[in-house]
């Protein structure tokens, strides 16, 4: 089993797709997945499920909510409908709200994140990754269950569901409400969550180095550049990369933590030989 807690602990899901295309004696991880997630946004994004699938011929089918809210993008749902193919199969449940991907023959997640960019890349998502073989007969029946229980009471994806969830779209975006008076409320704490790790920046909460003064200091900024790893079309090698990226901002991070206490000792030591001396001088 594996935590996957995004920056917190640096386990991304988008590391189980990388994963999930290894050939173990020329036979690829998974060549079939099945997703039942509430929420979709952002087709076009290479390092989510949906997208990655098209790309590496993996058959999808595919669960989302279907409410009047329209929990899944329509594009995505053109997508599905451009490709007519059995391969991959899009439909819509009421009352679903479950984040479950299985990687049928690798593992499954089982967790809080929807397929959105946020959830993948920045916001505090918690869930866990087990691979078949921790799976007993129980668990794995009762997975399936959930998936036919969904399939049974789904609404296929057609044009005419599709007009309608475009339609419905547009309507609650002219009836959008103005958030940013919310946002900049002063009993409201913003944050942006974490920066997205994929591409030139890392962040996990780390640390950047800077320079003041001629001396080395670190800000907690969590920018470690890792664009060589990116560079690198190994995920092996991207993985080793990465945990190179990792080690130094746990480093930065530690260096952090032994300048500020060291800062803070010499201010302690500064103001109590001024109140000795003080007190020599009286």
């Amino acid at each position: 089993m594996k935590l996957i807690l995004g920056g917190i602990n640096g386990e991304y899901l988008s590391d189980i797709l990388e994963q999930a295309v290894l050939t173990i004696d020329e036979v690829r991880r998974t060549d079939e997945v099945w997703a039942a997630v509430a929420y979709a946004s952002g087709f076009h994004d290479g390092r989510m499920l949906i997208r990655w699938c098209f790309d590496q011929n993996i058959s999808l089918k595919f669960w989302g909510r279907l409410d009047d809210c329209v929990a899944v993008d329509v594009e995505i749902l053109n997508q599905f409908l451009n490709r007519r193919s059995p391969d991959y199969v899009c439909k819509l449940v009421a009352k679903h709200h479950a984040k479950v991907i299985w990687w049928r023959g690798y593992g499954v997640y089982i967790g809080s994140a929807n397929l959105t960019s946020a959830a993948w890349h920045k916001n505090v998502e918690a869930g866990c990754f087990f691979e078949e073989a921790e799976l007993d007969d129980a668990q794995d029946a009762a997975l399936v269950k959930m998936f036919e229980t969904l399939e049974a009471n789904s609404s296929p994806l057609t044009e005419e569901l599709r007009d309608l969830m475009a339609t419905r779209g547009k309507k609650l975006k002219q009836e959008e409400i103005e958030t940013s008076s919310f946002w900049s409320h002063p009993a409201v704490r913003r944050w942006v969550g974490w920066s997205p790790r994929h591409g030139v920046r890392l962040a996990r909460g780390g640390v950047k180095p800077s320079s003041s003064s001629g001396t080395a200091r670190y800000s907690i900024c969590a920018t470690s550049r890792i664009s060589s790893a990116n560079e690198r079309t190994s995920p092996v090698g991207s993985s080793r990369a990465l945990l190179r990226a990792r080690r130094q901002i746990s480093f930065y991070t530690r260096t952090t933590i032994i300048a500020r206490s060291m800062a803070a000792a010499r201010t302690t030591l500064d103001t109590t030989n001024k109140i000795k001396g003080g007190r020599r001088r009286h």
